[in-house]
């Protein structure tokens, strides 16, 4: 895996997957307000299927963990 991207609650990781490279978000949880967008981040992808926008494959949200990971 290598971190291609980061921003004020997340880290963007590159990392392959079965030799398919893929996009891993990691967010941290805690925060009200950065929750709430990745609620909000979360249905939008779900809803979204396009070409031009990468397709979110799984969310991994485990309720012990302070992070919730995105995989895209």
């Amino acid at each position: 895996m290598r971190e291609v991207g980061k921003g004020a609650s997340s880290v963007v990781f590159q990392a392959l997957d079965e030799e398919k490279v893929i996009a891993m978000k990691v967010v941290t949880k805690g925060r009200k307000q950065a929750d709430v967008g990745l609620k909000r981040e979360i249905k939008a992808l779900e809803r979204l299927h396009h070409p031009n926008i990468v397709e979110l494959h799984e969310v991994i949200n485990s309720g012990e963990s302070k992070e919730v990971f995105l995989v895209m």
